[in-house]
């Protein structure tokens, strides 16, 4: 089946990610659900719509020949705005105003009464935080749509081979890195899938919904036991067995809050690091200009000594702002009065030139690994991040061949809670990453969005995207204009809630 959107309306918010096709699930029906008879609506309930598809469109007029200005996801609701539905060519059921703008049509994605597969999809709803879902890596499987039989077991999974752990190729670089750990606990079997159900019909016959290909990943809502095996819930409402998925460990990374004492320039360790003493303190060189780094002054080899102090890897290290020139390398004074290499450290500093205006804007460098969020001149958040595998792009070169990120000044256009990215635009994939959290396009197909499966964080590891850590994709999500209206799964920027936050990528 496919999206419910005419193609026209896909354009903006299908570009990439990871950097490919932002890929629009669809519903795990073929044909409309019956409103729910056994869940009516209470009288002092106020009145809503639902979301009766995996995509509802949002328009800013009651008419598809506008750009939506975002979307609900299956399983949420709105409040619907007290206008008259208004009828339209296309939408069989007229389009309903919902708060706090736009519309969305009746009969076609959305209902005004509770059917089964928005009940189901409520109970696999994403949670907040950083972590919406849970994630696991596929060794190849089907996604059932029902819970199979012995016999279809065998018969559906033979296929894939034996559920066993193998690399991926070398251009799925860091894909596997956070793999590990272990599956859920086992809780209650889904209601839904009781008695032969699906998250859409009663009874299913059908089986498969579609192939899980090797090396992708899916969302995870929970995990349970039936016929002496364990499954995960699928957060599109399937089930696939949890033998023939790896789950990923939960990367702890976060950048820090600019606030108090903590302010620019910053630092972190690419690498294990050794920290030196400066024998001779009374040649401290240049003066540091306030949040940045000061020109570096010569110093003797007889004064940098290298002491028996190790720092691990990504660790914070504030730093004063001078710098010792010793040799062929340079060091960089910490806060603490220590002394690292420079080469052994990505360094955030302020700009040479700043924003003049109050607006909010991110920096991030392609070369330092670095991003970092102000509120006009005042630096307020900072982090790593990662850039394209291709590295900084070359004169002339395509962002998109090179796998590099675009440089330049861009305004963020669309925001997703979470999203399917994958190089095709279908509902059978070659591949597919589910749900990745807290994606801002800024430059379509190249957003800044969440990488669960790896946190080299710094280093080049995307297709031209920018790749951040769960708990800094929801800080940077929930700070970044346009806001994420309550209840939608998606926003755009415009004229319904303001302009895109500016984010300005440079080469070094």
């Amino acid at each position: 089946m496919t999206a419910r959107v005419q193609p026209s309306r896909m354009r903006h918010l299908a570009p990439l990610a990871a950097c490919w096709l932002l890929a629009l699930p669809t519903r795990a029906d073929d044909a409309p659900t019956r409103p729910n008879a056994t869940a009516p609506r209470a009288n002092d309930e106020p009145p809503r719509v639902f979301a009766d598809s995996f995509i509802t469109w949002i328009y800013p007029r009651p008419s598809f020949e506008d750009q939506p200005i975002g979307y609900l996801r299956a399983g949420t609701t709105a409040l619907r705005r007290d206008e008259p539905v208004v009828r339209s060519a296309g939408c069989s059921g007229g389009f309903q105003a919902i708060e706090p703008a736009g519309y969305v049509c009746l009969g076609r994605s959305a209902t005004t009464e509770a059917t089964r597969y928005t009940e189901s999809l409520a109970s696999l709803a994403p949670s907040p935080g950083p972590f919406p879902f849970g994630y696991a890596l596929s060794m190849g499987s089907p996604a059932y749509r029902r819970l199979p039989t012995r016999g279809e077991v065998r018969r559906q999974e033979n296929k894939f081979g034996p559920a066993t752990a193998r690399p991926l190729p070398p251009h799925w670089r860091g894909h596997e890195e956070l793999v590990g750990g272990e599956h859920a606990v086992s809780g209650a079997l889904p209601p839904f899938l009781a008695d032969g159900g699906s998250a859409s019909r009663a009874s299913e016959q059908r089986l498969v919904r579609r192939e899980v290909p090797f090396g992708s990943m899916i969302a995870v809502t929970g995990s349970f036991e039936h016929d002496g095996r364990q499954y995960l819930m699928s957060a599109d409402g399937t089930v696939v067995p949890a033998a023939r998925f790896l789950p990923f460990r939960r990367s702890d990374f976060a950048g820090v809050q600019l606030t108090g004492d903590l302010e620019l320039p910053l630092a972190w360790t690419r690498r294990a690091t050794t920290v030196h003493v400066n024998g001779c303190p009374e040649a401290d060189g240049a003066s540091p200009a306030s949040g940045r780094l000061a020109k570096a002054a010569p110093l003797a080899a007889s004064c940098m000594k290298a002491s028996t102090t190790q720092l691990g890897v990504r660790v914070l290290v504030p730093l004063t702002g001078r710098r010792h020139r010793v040799g062929q390398r340079v060091f960089v004074e910490a806060r603490d009065g220590s002394w690292l290499s420079e080469a052994e450290l990505y360094v955030a500093e302020r700009p040479e030139q700043l924003a003049s205006s109050e607006s909010k804007w991110i920096l991030f460098s392609i070369g330092r690994g670095t991003l970092i969020a102000f509120e006009g001149a005042r630096a307020v958040f900072a982090t790593l991040a990662s850039p394209g595998i291709g590295g900084r792009p070359r004169p002339g070169g395509s962002s998109l061949d090179e796998r590099t990120t675009p440089l330049g000044t861009f305004r963020i256009q669309f925001k997703h809670w979470t999203d399917d990215m994958s190089p095709e635009q279908s509902e059978h994939r070659s591949f597919f990453i589910a749900d990745v959290p807290y994606a801002q396009f800024f430059q379509p197909p190249f957003a800044i969005h969440v990488a669960y499966w790896h946190e080299s964080f710094g280093e080049p590891m995307s297709g031209g995207c920018i790749n951040v850590s769960p708990r800094d994709g929801e800080t940077l999500f929930t700070w970044t204009d346009p806001p994420l209206p309550a209840g939608w799964h998606g926003v755009g920027a415009g004229k319904a809630f303001g302009p895109g936050t500016w984010v300005r990528v440079v080469a070094d």
